[in-house]
């Protein structure tokens, strides 16, 4: 729900090199779009820290216990991002996944809506990049004012021009 305004004041601001790309075609712009939804935050996790989960059982995760019963709040701004497997610093759209993510959950906790929530960023940021190819922030990020949900952001409005 959040992600389009995310991407787009991304790309407007940080990666706005990548704007033309996306107009090269709809396959294009849902690779970009992967890539983008796996590498640009939702929110800033100043509402809550992360997903937050009860063990139900005494278990380890780097190296601390973890007592059966206690509440642990999972970071998920850092899924998707481990050095070990997606290269540091800010993505190359246009660069494909080399390993799959865990953007919309996995296993029982694999979102329902992940196809839909995939389908639509790529499609609207082709439509807005072929019909505005200039099109250029009014705003930086200091300026943007956020809708604040528990989980993720989004910008109440984003200036532009073109």
């Amino acid at each position: 729900m959040t992600a389009l305004g995310n991407l787009v004041v991304h790309l407007l601001t940080d990666a706005q090199d990548a704007w033309p790309g996306l107009a090269v075609d709809e396959e294009t712009a849902a690779d970009a779009a992967e890539q983008l939804l796996r590498a640009v935050p939702l929110s800033e996790g100043r509402v809550l820290p992360g997903l937050l989960r009860r063990a139900v059982e005494d278990t380890e995760a780097g190296g601390v216990t973890i007592p059966a019963g206690a509440v642990v709040a999972a970071r998920t701004g850092s899924a998707s991002r481990g050095p070990d497997v997606f290269p540091p610093g800010p993505p190359d759209p246009f660069t494909p996944l080399t390993s799959p993510t865990v953007i919309f959950g996995a296993g029982p906790h694999h979102c329902l809506g992940a196809w839909l929530a995939r389908l639509e960023p790529g499609l609207a940021l082709h439509r807005l990049s072929a019909r505005f190819p200039g099109l250029r922030a009014e705003f930086t990020p200091g300026t943007i004012e956020w809708r604040e949900g528990g989980m993720t952001r989004s910008p109440r409005r984003l200036p532009v021009s073109w």
